[in-house]
């Protein structure tokens, strides 16, 4: 029951933040699309104004766009604060101290989930998962997360989500 409503509460689109680097999550990515053989490209695409101020994503992102075996989107942003973290760092924290506290997350962006993207895509989280030497789900490092117990729940859920998703209809066409 509760999977399903993930499900409907997901649509069409996932959104949520990881524990890593932009330009880690890329490689990341990158590597785990050559391993499972799907074709991409990859992109750096202009951060809108909203992400700017509300994620400090700075002006560039990365969009990697799957075109086989079946189509779907990637686009993200780093993550280093929000207007009221940023706003109180400044005063307590020197900038070197402050940029260590707000690294290491990124948001991530999955677009175009259908019933048969869905399993396509959870491959491919899986294997990001497997890739990276920490849980993407793990933000705690990043001073933003760290009495953010609801959303860091939140963000657990959502990953996992897709540890769950059936693959088999992927491994039969593979």
């Amino acid at each position: 029951m509760f999977r399903r409503l993930l499900t409907l509460y997901i649509g069409r689109r996932w959104r949520t933040f990881c524990g890593l680097e932009r330009e880690e999550f890329v490689e990341l990515a990158t590597e785990a699309l050559e391993d499972l053989g799907y074709e991409y490209s990859l992109e750096e695409l202009e951060t809108t104004d909203g992400e700017r101020f509300m994620l400090g994503a700075g002006e560039t992102g990365d969009e990697i766009t799957v075109e086989s075996p079946v189509p779907f989107t990637i686009q993200t942003v780093t993550a280093k604060s929000n207007p009221g973290v940023g706003f109180a760092l400044k005063f307590f924290s020197p900038e070197e101290e402050r940029e260590e506290m707000t690294s290491g997350a990124c948001v991530v962006d999955l677009r175009d989930i259908d019933n048969t993207t869905r399993p396509y895509i959870a491959r491919f989280v899986q294997r990001m998962v497997d890739l990276s030497d920490h849980p993407p789900w793990k933000v705690t490092h990043h001073v933003g997360f760290r009495l953010a117990f609801l959303l860091r729940w939140k963000i657990r859920v959502l990953w996992t989500y897709w540890l769950g998703v059936d693959q088999e209809s992927v491994s039969d066409a593979a």
